[in-house]
C-alpha cells in the first residue's frame, strides 16, 4: 500500500474541518498577510486634504473723482515751456494796458452830462465852440482860473452874473451877453454840474484835478454868487477830497 505524504493529509483534514465548521479555522497564509500589509501602508500614507483657498476680497470701487482725474487728458510736455514763455508777455500786457474806464465816477457823468444836456450843441462836441465860445486848448482854465468862479458861472447863468452887478465875466473879461449863458443850478443835480465843470476844465483844459486849487475861495464865492446851491456843491468837492475824481 502508497504511503500518503503528511502534509496532503494534513491539508485535506482542513478542507474537511472548514467544511464541517470544526477545528480552528487555518490560518491565513503569509501571502495574504503580506498583500494586506501593503494595502494598510497605503491607507495610512495617503495625503492630508489640501487646505480650502483664501476668499478675496472684492476691491473697494474707485472714487469717481479719482476716477474723473485718470480719465482727464494730461497737459502735452511741449506746453510747458510755452506757458512759461507767455509769462513775460502778461506782465507787460499788464502793465501797458490802459486801466478800464469807470462808467459811474465823475468824469465819467461830466462827459455824459456834456453831450447830453445841450452844452455840447453851443461849446462844440470837442469843445471847440459854436453858438459859444471855445473851451479847448485851454481856453476854458484861462477864462476861469478859479474852479470856484467857473462853478458859480454855470450855475446862475449870464442873467443871474448881470443881476449881481457884472458886465464882464471871468479873468478875460468877456462881456456878459444877455440870454447867451443858461443857468443850471435847478436843471442839473449838485453832482451832475460839478462832474461838468470837471469834465471841461480835465478835457478842455488839460487840468490835472488838485482840491486845494478848488477849495481857494470856494465857500466865499457859492455863498455869493449861489447861495441857496452853496453847501451841496461843498458837499460834492469834500466827497473828492476823500476820494479824488481821477476816473
Amino acid at each position: 500500500m502508497t504511503e500518503i505524504p503528511e502534509h496532503l493529509l494534513a491539508r485535506s483534514k482542513q478542507r474537511r474541518a472548514a467544511v464541517s465548521g470544526e477545528g480552528d479555522a487555518p490560518a491565513a497564509t503569509p501571502a495574504k498577510a503580506e498583500a494586506s500589509a501593503p494595502a494598510a501602508a497605503g491607507k495610512a500614507a495617503a495625503p492630508a486634504a489640501a487646505p480650502a483657498p483664501a476668499v478675496q476680497k472684492a476691491p473697494e470701487p474707485t472714487p469717481p473723482w479719482v476716477e474723473a482725474a485718470q480719465g482727464r487728458k494730461k497737459v502735452p510736455l511741449w506746453v510747458v515751456p510755452v506757458l512759461v514763455a507767455m509769462i513775460p508777455f502778461f506782465i507787460v500786457y499788464a502793465l501797458t494796458n490802459d486801466k478800464p474806464t469807470s462808467t459811474t465816477g465823475p468824469l465819467a457823468v461830466g462827459a455824459t452830462v456834456y453831450g447830453g444836456k445841450g452844452c455840447s450843441g453851443c461849446h462844440g462836441a470837442s469843445g471847440g465852440g459854436g453858438s459859444g465860445p471855445a473851451m479847448a486848448g485851454g481856453e476854458v482854465v484861462k477864462t476861469f482860473p478859479s474852479p470856484a468862479e467857473h462853478v458859480a458861472w454855470v450855475a446862475i447863468g449870464s442873467e443871474g452874473w448881470a443881476k449881481a452887478g457884472n458886465k464882464t465875466y471871468g479873468a478875460t473879461n468877456k462881456p456878459v451877453l444877455a440870454g447867451a449863458m443858461p443857468a443850471w443850478q435847478d436843471s442839473l443835480t449838485p453832482d451832475e454840474l460839478m462832474a461838468v465843470i470837471l469834465h471841461e476844465r480835465t478835457v478842455f483844459g488839460a487840468e490835472k484835478f488838485d482840491w486845494n486849487m478848488w477849495d481857494k475861495d470856494f465857500d466865499a464865492t457859492l455863498k455869493k454868487y449861489a447861495p441857496d446851491k452853496a453847501d451841496a456843491y461843498r458837499k460834492v468837492l469834500d466827497q473828492w477830497k476823500t476820494t479824488p475824481p481821477t476816473a
